[in-house]
Parts: C-alpha cells; structure tokens; sequence
C-alpha cells in the first residue's frame, strides 16, 4: 500500500496542470505517509 500511495501521487502529479513543484510534493508526501501503516504484509496478501 505503501508504494502504491508513492506511485499513485507521483503519478498524479506529473499529469495534473499546472504542475506540482518538488517542494510541494514533499509537502504533501510529509501529510500522507504517516497515514500509511506500518504492519502491511510484504506478500501482497491480507492482513490477519
């Protein structure tokens, strides 16, 4: 889930006008990943 968040606000980003600057980015990423949690499996599969 964790690299799916990276991967979908990065994308977003690079298709959204006008562009997101680098440093909002970050900012952004700063917001968001603390919302990710840290026990995700690392197979793909389900959480217990």
């Amino acid at each position: 889930m964790g690299a799916l968040l990276h991967y979908v606000v990065g994308l977003g980003a690079t298709v959204i006008i006008p562009q997101v600057v680098p440093a909002d980015l970050a900012k952004l990423y700063e917001r968001i990943l603390p919302l990710v949690p840290e026990d995700l499996p690392r197979d793909g599969g389900e959480r217990p």
